[in-house]
């Protein structure tokens, strides 16, 4: 729970995918579905100008019935980003994501996209970490003589 969340972008193996604010939903959509990602980070030149999620299509697209071949992600997207530091602790970044109801975390470093956590890679750190624990005390208790 102590780890930077730097350790776990050091982890990913899918890049960070970005698209420009005048690219259509629907080329965002197909670049989701074809890497089998849940957003695309909206870049401005080299600043992060937002981020595209699949409630972003499902809120601001389907359900106001637009056309999504015609809408460019910049007229639907979220601006309003919540973003952490690569030093930002695990522990720390699983409550941003459960006080803002986000799944998404852009990685700043000065101001500069470095990576993205998710919800679901912070759930699979945890796992893991729990795992390793569970794993060293069972050998402790096996050791000790203790009947687990």
């Amino acid at each position: 729970m102590n780890s930077p969340v730097s350790d776990l972008l050091a982890k990913k193996s899918v890049s960070l995918l970005t698209v420009n604010p005048d690219t259509s939903v629907l080329e965002a959509v197909e670049i989701m579905n074809r890497v089998k990602v849940g957003c695309v980070m909206v870049m401005q030149d080299k600043a992060l100008a937002g981020i595209f999620t699949e409630r972003d299509v499902l809120r601001r697209v389907v359900a106001q019935g637009v056309d999504a071949s015609r809408v460019a992600v910049s007229e639907v997207m979220s601006s309003q980003l919540v973003t952490i530091e690569p030093s930002t602790e695990v522990g720390h970044a699983m409550d941003i994501v459960n006080e803002n109801k986000v799944r998404h975390l852009p990685v700043l470093e000065d101001g500069r996209l470095i990576g993205l956590i998710s919800a679901g890679d912070l759930n699979r750190h945890l796992t893991e970490t729990f795992r390793k624990e569970a794993g060293t005390l069972m050998s402790y208790l096996s050791g000790s003589g203790l009947e687990v």
